[in-house]
């Protein structure tokens, strides 16, 4: 019935437009994390401070909750949160709770750098030049470890002495290299229903980021980003919110990485008509009349701010 969110972090925005959705079909949604200073804790129904991703009671921990407050439904907000949500799947399941993602192969080769470049090559999907060897890179490149997330594990390499530097903390083999692309890079916002079928997809540009996250952005009607979001559909199974990371240059798409999960700036295209929380319950409730989004709205742009919280121990 109830909904918990994992890993909410400052995700407020994210946190408000699911639990208004869940208003309307009478359920709850619960948060959690790791820490008591996670301020989208505060804007749920219910809340829960739980051991880290990586401790081995978490997953008990989690079940106990769930039972206590009738949460059938678990939605992870980030990368740690669906790489543990699939080596657990099998075990929420067999206790009645439904995993809000993807399936586990969709989200090991969405997550695994070198997975994700493997079938983008195999499907002729659009792709930044990879360079195989030290002699092979050109400056400036993008350096990125197999698993990385936001900034992190992602390095910009301008010349060599920064290459060397790089290397002394990690080997050749552990590294992504690839051609630094100098052009607009975008987000698509995209949801797919339950057959893998995409419903809607919303371009937006990310106009300036701080630590990987976008705090400027501003949606664009750009109709080769929206079929790329499409023949994407083709090749991963995806289920629900997805976000693509794109660059394009007006004539040629090269995609960066795909997250299968809702980002930190999807609330712009919620705003801009694509309503995936209200999708994502139609989904669970096995309902097939999905408000397909037919009046998008562009050149919608959203600036992300800081706002103080307080509550009282």
């Amino acid at each position: 019935m109830n909904i918990i969110a994992l890993s909410v972090s400052r995700k407020v925005q994210l946190i408000r437009s699911i639990k208004d959705a869940c208003k309307v079909s009478s359920r709850k949604l619960f948060c959690a994390d790791a820490s008591d200073e996670s301020a989208a804790l505060y804007f749920a129904d219910g809340f829960v401070i739980t051991p880290k991703i990586n401790s081995n009671n978490l997953l008990a921990y989690l079940l106990n909750y769930c039972r206590r407050n009738n949460i059938t439904f678990i939605l992870p907000t980030s990368d740690h949160d669906m790489v543990f949500l699939t080596n657990v799947r099998k075990e929420l399941q067999d206790n009645g709770i439904t995993v809000l993602m993807s399936d586990s192969e969709t989200i090991n080769n969405c997550i695994s750098k070198f997975k994700f470049l493997e079938i983008c090559n195999a499907n002729n999907i659009p792709i930044p030049t990879v360079y195989k060897s030290l002699k092979a890179i050109e400056y400036p490149c993008v350096a990125k470890l197999e698993v990385s997330q936001a900034s992190k594990g992602v390095f910009f390499i301008k010349k060599y002495k920064d290459l060397e530097n790089l290397l002394k903390k990690y080997d050749f083999s552990e590294l992504i290299f690839q051609k630094f692309i100098d052009s607009q890079e975008y987000t698509i916002d995209s949801f797919y229903g339950e057959n893998g079928k995409l419903v809607c997809a919303v371009p937006r540009k990310r106009l300036r980021v701080i630590d990987g996250e976008s705090i400027i952005s501003e949606t664009a009607f750009v109709p080769e980003l929206i079929d790329l979001a499409d023949q994407l559909a083709s090749i991963f199974d995806f289920f629900g919110h997805i976000t693509i990371q794109a660059f394009f240059d007006g004539t040629k798409a090269n995609v960066i990485e795909i997250n299968p999960r809702f980002g930190g700036a999807s609330n712009l295209s919620f705003k801009a008509g694509l309503k995936s929380p209200e999708w994502m319950l139609h989904l669970i409730d096995k309902k097939d009349d999905l408000i397909y989004a037919d009046n998008i709205k562009y050149n919608l742009k959203m600036l992300r701010y800081s706002q103080d919280f307080f509550h009282e121990m």
